[in-house]
């Protein structure tokens, strides 16, 4: 993201949402990996330009094309996205990272989603990483 920043002479964003969307939708005290201090900290160090925790209680209720012609492409302009292969968005999760791909081709909007890590052949994931990592 951030190389492909500099390569086209636009900013690089890193977009996060606050509460995490499962705390908001389901009323429960979410484990974060790391401190909102730390998660700055890491994307400074990273190099991103921006780091935006947007309240999640703004989009809930989006569906997928307006959370991608309202939130992406008005307020972000968003010109490269990248994603996991696993994610989701709008209402219910309904939009994916397959249907933001071929949704943003329609406003000329690269998407690249990034295939799963793993570790020692299991897929690296946050849960996996609170099953291990003690608080």
């Amino acid at each position: 993201c951030i190389k492909n920043a500099e390569k086209y002479g636009v900013v690089s964003v890193v977009l996060t949402f606050s509460p995490h969307p499962k705390e908001y939708l389901f009323q429960e005290k979410h484990r974060y990996l790391q401190s909102k201090e730390k998660k700055r900290a890491c994307v400074d160090e990273l190099g991103a330009d921006y780091l935006i925790s947007a309240p999640f209680s703004d989009i809930a209720d989006m569906d997928a094309d307006s959370f991608i012609t309202e939130v992406l492409i008005g307020k972000l302009n968003a010109k490269h996205i990248y994603v996991g292969k696993n994610f989701h968005f709008a209402k219910d999760g309904i939009g994916d990272s397959e249907y933001l791909r071929k949704k943003c081709e329609e406003y000329g909007i690269v998407v690249n989603i990034e295939e799963q890590l793993t570790y020692r052949n299991k897929p690296i994931s946050s849960s996996r990483i609170k099953k291990v990592k003690r608080y």
